[in-house]
């Protein structure tokens, strides 16, 4: 099994963080890199269906979501990368002096001769969102 995980300080606190990104339904708020979204269901057991620029279309299942921990996981159903059995943790931790730290993780099965282009395109979608997510709450902390 691969393991891709990118963590990512951010000048805001986590509750402002946290209200960010924890709508399942609503990634396009934050992640510049999706260009379409459509979603089914609300809550646990929701769908989304997101358009990534440059690297296809995924569908994503919401498994679990909890406020207190600020943490949830999410499946991912169908990708265009070489990939199966994929579950992604996303968290946001406390640093306890008005900053917080973004985790975002996946774990997956990958044929070996594909494992190298799937960590690299996970990395790349990834980054790309913590960075665009610490511009915005930074911005809005300001306000």
């Amino acid at each position: 099994m691969s393991k891709v995980v990118l963590k990512s300080d951010i000048a805001s606190d986590a509750d402002l963080v946290w209200k960010a990104i924890s709508n399942f339904q609503q990634i396009a708020l934050w992640n510049p890199l999706i260009e379409t979204i459509e979603t089914t269901g609300e809550g646990v057991g929701s769908e989304r269906t997101i358009d990534a620029k440059g690297a296809g279309v995924f569908v994503e299942r919401l498994e679990s979501l909890d406020d207190g921990t600020r943490t949830y996981t999410y499946s991912v159903v169908d990708s265009p990368l070489a990939l199966t059995n994929c579950t992604v943790h996303v968290s946001v931790s406390d640093n306890g002096d008005g900053t917080s730290t973004v985790e975002w993780s996946s774990e997956f099965d990958t044929p070996p001769n594909q494992e190298l282009k799937t960590v690299r395109a996970f990395q790349q979608l990834y980054q790309e969102a913590l960075n665009n997510l610490g511009k915005l709450t930074s911005t809005a902390r300001k306000r």
